[in-house]
């Protein structure tokens, strides 16, 4: 595969945003030293995001393509920029983040520099038209924003997957751990849906084959946030989606405390992860009744009980598929174990 960079931008109806996008891409500086191209992805667009797309890109030297994913979902829209990437290193820019200036140049020298990291991650800023509301910053992770790290270089093992916004990847280690078996159990965002865990999935699975995580804080990007998603419903509603994301996710979290040689949760019965999580559901609802009598806007224990809820539905729905599932991802860590 050629050495360079391909910019994969998946959007959903993003006529609105995907201008902006593409001025700030266009904007990249110290590019002269390797190739790259903008990935534009029409996930099942409604709209003219295509159209727009292709008025608004500036630069001719840079190659721009734009292709269609008819299957709504996430994680269906980056394989398919990753299907049609030129280069070795990909960068997965959300049509709401605006990258800083030197932005593709640190990716790629990071990349460069150290060829055991497979994903590296960066430094999203919150920017609205509205002032931030007094309990965003201690949920602010929730939006991809903030610190992933206290410094630059490897990612702790305690902090096991990087936000998906201005992710980085190394193409051929996803090409491996697809020859290898590897598909999504989590599908990400479908449209207005919030399905969530489809970049924490990706995180674990590049974990489990080797790769190491990295964060740097100078790949910074100004992450768009509208008004309606800075409204304490929608975090409520977002939090029921990380909540069902858990079961998938926690079957990944074993497989890697197995692999540091760790002592695992005894997490592995779906029977026994349904009653644990109910006796927290019960504790937390007098205390979440109370929030929602004083109608407490930022209440940690309305958060976590709307979490909660999340993993309970993601149980029930899980009875038949469990046992699949946990064998599906011992297989698949068998598989990743191999070295290349």
């Amino acid at each position: 595969m050629k050495e360079g960079v391909s910019v994969i931008i998946c959007c959903y109806n993003s006529e609105q945003r995907i201008g902006k996008v593409l001025s700030h891409l266009s904007l990249q500086e110290e590019t002269d030293g390797f190739d790259w191209e903008i990935i534009v992805v029409d996930n099942a667009s409604s709209d003219r995001t295509a159209e727009v797309a292709r008025q608004n890109w500036q630069r001719a030297e840079v190659a721009f393509q734009i292709v269609h994913e008819p299957e709504p979902g996430l994680s269906n829209a980056r394989k398919r920029g990753l299907a049609s990437a030129a280069y070795d290193i990909i960068v997965f820019v959300d049509d709401d983040n605006l990258l800083a200036a030197q932005y593709i140049a640190r990716a790629y020298q990071i990349m460069r520099q150290h060829p055991e990291v497979g994903l590296a991650g960066g430094l999203g800023k919150a920017v609205s038209t509205i002032p931030l509301p007094a309990w965003f910053r201690e949920y602010e992770s929730a939006y991809a924003v903030g610190e992933q790290s206290h410094e630059a270089g490897y990612l702790p093992s305690e902090r096991t997957y990087l936000h998906g916004a201005g992710v980085v990847m190394r193409k051929d280690a996803w090409d491996r751990i697809l020859d290898r078996g590897f598909h999504f159990m989590l599908s990400g965002r479908k449209g207005k849906s919030l399905s969530s865990g489809e970049d924490s999935e990706i995180s674990y699975a590049f974990r489990l084959a080797g790769y190491r995580l990295w964060y740097d804080p100078k790949l910074c990007f100004d992450h768009l946030l509208g008004e309606s998603r800075l409204q304490w419903p929608y975090l409520l509603k977002l939090a029921r989606a990380f909540g069902h994301s858990f079961v998938a996710l926690e079957l990944y979290r074993k497989e890697l405390m197995e692999l540091r040689g760790w002592e695992a949760r005894k997490t592995d019965s779906l029977c026994l992860g349904f009653l644990v999580n109910l006796y927290h559901l019960l504790k937390l609802y007098p205390r979440y009744l109370r929030c929602k009598t004083k109608n407490a806007e930022g209440c940690q224990d309305e958060m976590s009980f709307h979490y909660r809820k999340g993993i309970m539905q993601a149980q029930v729905q899980s009875i038949g598929s469990f046992g699949s599932l946990k064998k599906e991802l011992k297989t698949l860590h068998r598989q990743l174990a191999i070295k290349p």
